[in-house]
């Protein structure tokens, strides 16, 4: 096996080709998603808006939230509001169920279940699951691994009453917080539900491109947070 540098391998330049040619040949939606179909979340009434192939979908909302999962403090605001997440995925009504009408009653419920948006806060004691997103923790590593926490104004999630200053609390999350002692981690629930009392007065839009080559989609998700950053609620800035 060769010791070369990637940066300088054959690989590398051929992947630089391909890199080159996709910029100057192929577009993207721009910031404000101005030519991308949406539609507004209410209710489960408004699943059938969504196409059920696959694609690249975006979640953009005027609910202040004030947390990031990444670092970035997030996109350019635009009618009031932000995107907040993007994705793929390859059944797109399916993937804005989860990610904004979860109940307890799909696929596992808020914590043992497909990873989605981090905004709710889970009151009924931390669970470890593989998708799971910390909201607190005291420790800085957790089995030898740094451990991930969200930051707020660019800190670090390490105190307990930090939390308060999420954007919008509901009461129960607030009474939740009152009583805890900081000496166990707090996770956020694996999506929301837009019907719950918390998100009903704000607008919730998923913006979705249907798309079926799997190289597109993940060129669009990944070249537009290059471009105009990774949404907050992104747990990762690039990859997967």
């Amino acid at each position: 096996m060769s010791n070369q540098p990637i940066m300088t391998s054959i690989w590398y330049k051929e992947q630089k080709k391909i890199q080159d040619f996709l910029s100057a040949s192929i577009s993207i939606p721009d910031e404000t998603l101005t030519d991308v179909d949406f539609a507004t979340m209410k209710s489960p009434d408004n699943l059938v808006q969504v196409p059920k192939v696959g694609g690249v979908y975006f979640i953009w909302t005027d609910e202040p939230i004030t947390h990031s999962l990444n670092g970035n403090d997030g996109c350019i605001p635009f009618n009031g509001g932000k995107i907040m997440y993007n994705g793929v995925s390859s059944g797109l009504r399916g993937r804005c169920e989860e990610h904004l009408l979860r109940t307890k009653d799909l696929k596992g419920g808020f914590i043992n279940s497909q990873s989605a948006i981090s905004v709710d806060l889970y009151c009924e004691g931390f669970k470890g699951q593989s998708h799971t997103k910390r909201a607190y923790s005291a420790k800085s590593k957790l089995d030898g691994r740094k451990s991930k926490v969200p930051t707020i104004k660019g800190n670090k999630v390490r105190i307990v009453n930090d939390l308060l200053n999420l954007g919008n609390l509901s009461n129960e999350e607030h009474d939740f917080l009152m009583v805890q002692d900081g000496m166990s981690d707090i996770a956020f629930n694996n999506g929301i539900n837009v019907a719950d009392d918390k998100h009903l007065n704000y607008e919730w839009k998923f913006y979705f491109i249907e798309l079926i080559e799997p190289f597109y989609k993940n060129y669009i998700e990944l070249q537009w947070r290059i471009k105009f950053g990774t949404p907050q609620l992104c747990s990762y800035s690039t990859g997967r």
